[in-house]
Formats: structure tokens, C-alpha cells, sequence
């Protein structure tokens, strides 16, 4: 987002502004992250894609379609301007002008639906996680239960019982698992 939109103008209305730009990485993350959440992206999204014809027809604005370097150096009054000048941890010392793209609704829409579906997906695993969980301890508590028992019907551990004796062992799992899971 930085290097497509941190030279992009200001609009009069939107929430594209001082508080949510690509100027800086950390306006940048704090907009991606607020995109995230589905809080005003599309507006951010509108503004970012405003094209030289609504800076100057609606907005009485003017920009420009294409910054390199020199334009900008010559227009902030300045012999020369750093790359790193343009964003980083501090912004511009100078206000960019530059007009919106179209890129800003192929950006924010593939990035809405790409995030979207990585959070669900770790709601899912999320879930499934926890549902695996309460199973193995069910399933663990329940075997622990019946080796416990068979060794009082199995003392030589010869894993052969009577036919009658089978039946008083299911029994007494069985009431166990009733007092325990209700």
C-alpha cells in the first residue's frame, strides 16, 4: 500500500486523511489493520481511487498523475528528495499531491477477501482444536476407567474372562461413565 498510495492528495471528505494514510508504516499497518476489522475500507478505498478529474472537477484540487523525484523536489522547493524521504517511520516534510488510481479497488477488494478468509479459517481451526481437545479427554478418561476395572476382573492381565463375569465389567463401566458424564 505504501508504494502505491503514500504520494496520493489528501481528499476534502473521506476517511482517507491525516489519521489514515500510507504515508508512514505505522499509518499504513494501523489502516491495514482497521481494514481488517471491516471499519470504513471501502471509504478509505473510494478515496484512494479518486482520479485526477474528481481532484479538479469536484475537489477543486489540484494533482498530479505521475511524481518521480525531481517533480516532487521541485515542488516541495527542494534540492533533492531521499526515496526513504517518502514514508517511513516519519512521513514527508512536504505535503504529496499526488492523484488516486484505480489500483486502490483491485487492492483493497483482494485484500479484504484474502484477509477474510484467513480469519476464518483460524476460527475453524480454532474450533475444531477445541472440540478435538474435549474429545481425547473424554476418550482417555473413559479407557483409563476401563483398564482400571479390568484389572480386577483380569488380575493375571491373561485378557481372558467368563462370559458372565464380560457382562458384571460392562456393567460397572457403564455406571461409571453414567456418575461421571451424567
Amino acid at each position: 500500500g505504501i508504494n502505491l498510495f503514500a504520494k496520493v492528495e489528501y481528499p476534502l471528505t473521506g476517511s482517507y486523511g491525516h489519521t489514515a494514510n500510507f504515508r508512514t508504516f505505522p499509518q499504513a499497518m494501523s489502516l491495514l489493520v482497521r481494514a481488517m476489522t471491516g471499519e470504513g475500507w471501502n471509504e478509505v478505498m473510494h478515496g484512494l481511487a479518486n482520479s485526477k478529474f474528481d481532484y479538479q472537477s469536484y475537489m477543486n484540487i489540484a494533482c498530479e498523475d505521475d511524481l518521480d523525484m525531481e517533480q516532487l523536489a521541485r515542488l516541495s522547493n527542494v534540492s533533492h528528495i531521499h526515496q526513504a524521504d517518502l514514508y517511513f517511520m516519519t512521513g514527508p516534510e512536504w505535503e504529496p499531491n499526488g492523484c488516486g488510481s484505480p489500483l486502490a479497488y483491485v487492492y483493497f477488494i483482494s485484500y479484504t477477501i484474502v484477509i477474510s478468509f484467513v480469519i476464518l479459517n483460524l476460527v475453524i481451526a480454532v474450533i475444531f482444536e477445541g472440540f478435538e481437545e474435549s474429545n481425547k479427554t473424554e476418550l482417555q478418561d473413559l479407557i483409563k476407567s476401563c483398564v482400571h476395572r479390568w484389572r480386577k476382573y483380569d488380575p493375571q492381565f491373561k485378557m481372558l474372562i467368563s462370559v458372565d463375569r464380560v457382562f458384571d465389567f460392562i456393567d460397572e463401566c457403564v455406571e461409571d461413565l453414567c456418575r461421571e458424564y451424567g
